[in-house]
C-alpha cells in the first residue's frame, strides 16, 4: 500500500492534465477499481481543480465586464487591460492552488491512510486473547471509539507497547489530535517494531493540528532514512510545508 502511495501524485496529475501514457492509464484504471484510498485522493484533487477553475472563471467574468465599459478607450489601453487580466488570472490560480492544495487539512488528508492491523489475526477462534481480537474486529469495522476502549483494556493487561500505536491511531480517527500526539510520543519511547510508524503519524498529527513546524524535524529524519518506505513521501511532504 505504501509503495502505491509513492506514485499517486504522478498518476493523478497525469490524469487531471491529460498526459498519461497508455501504460499509466491502465495503472490508473486498476487503482480506481481496487484502491479506495486512491479513489478518495483523486476525487479530492479533481474537486480542488474544479474549485480553482471556478474561481478563475469568476475573476475572468468580472474583467470582461470591465472591458466592455472600456471599449471606447484607445486600443493600446485595451490591450494592456487584456494583458493585466491574463497575468492576474495566473497569479490567482497559483494562489488558490497553493493555499487550498497545500493547506494543513488537505496535506493530512492526502498523506494519511489508516494503518492495517499487524498485531493479531481477527478470524474468530484463532486468537486466544478475546479482548484484543474483539478490539481489532472493531478497528476493521471503523468503530474507533469501541476499539480504543478495548485496546486500552488490553494494554492494561498485557503492557504490549505496540498497542499504544493503535490507541494513538484511534485518537486520530476520532479527531482528538492533542491526545493522538501525546499517545504517539509515549509509544515512540518504547522503540518497538512500530516506532517508525508512530514517527510518521506523529508528523501528520502535528500537521492536521496546525503545528506543521513541529513536524519538520520528524519528517527530515524519515526522509534521510533510505530504508524507510516512507522516505520519499516524507521528502515530498516537506517540500509542501510552509
Amino acid at each position: 500500500m505504501e509503495n502505491d502511495n509513492l506514485n499517486f501524485d504522478e498518476l493523478i496529475d497525469g490524469k487531471l492534465f491529460e498526459r498519461l501514457s497508455t501504460l499509466d492509464e491502465e495503472r490508473f484504471n486498476k487503482l480506481m477499481e481496487s484502491n479506495d484510498e486512491f479513489v478518495k485522493e483523486f476525487n479530492e484533487r479533481r474537486l480542488l481543480q474544479h474549485t480553482i477553475i471556478t474561481e478563475e472563471d469568476e475573476v475572468l467574468k468580472s474583467y470582461l465586464k470591465k472591458l466592455e465599459i472600456e471599449q471606447q478607450k484607445p486600443k493600446y489601453l485595451k490591450r494592456a487591460l487584456f494583458t493585466s487580466a491574463a497575468v492576474l488570472l495566473v497569479l490567482i490560480g497559483i494562489y488558490f492552488y497553493d493555499t487550498i492544495y497545500n493547506s494543513n487539512a488537505n496535506l493530512y488528508s492526502r498523506y494519511y491512510g489508516t494503518p492495517e492491523n499487524v498485531i493479531t489475526p481477527i478470524t474468530r477462534g484463532v486468537t486466544e486473547n478475546d479482548i484484543l481480537k474483539d478490539a481489532f474486529i472493531k478497528y476493521q469495522e471503523g468503530d474507533y471509539a469501541s476499539t480504543q476502549l478495548k485496546l486500552i483494556n488490553a494494554y492494561d493487561q498485557s503492557n504490549q507497547s505496540e498497542l499504544l500505536f493503535y490507541i494513538a491511531i484511534t485518537h486520530l480517527e476520532l479527531k482528538n489530535y492533542d491526545e493522538a500526539i501525546k499517545a504517539f510520543k509515549d509509544h515512540i519511547k518504547h522503540n518497538d517494531a512500530l516506532a517508525e510508524d508512530s514517527l510518521w503519524y506523529l508528523s501528520l498529527a502535528y500537521i492536521v493540528n496546525d503545528q506543521p513546524n513541529l513536524a519538520i524535524a520528524h519528517l527530515e529524519t524519515i526522509a534521510k532514512d533510505q530504508d524507510n518506505p516512507r522516505s520519499s513521501s516524507a521528502d515530498k511532504l516537506l517540500k509542501r510545508l510552509p
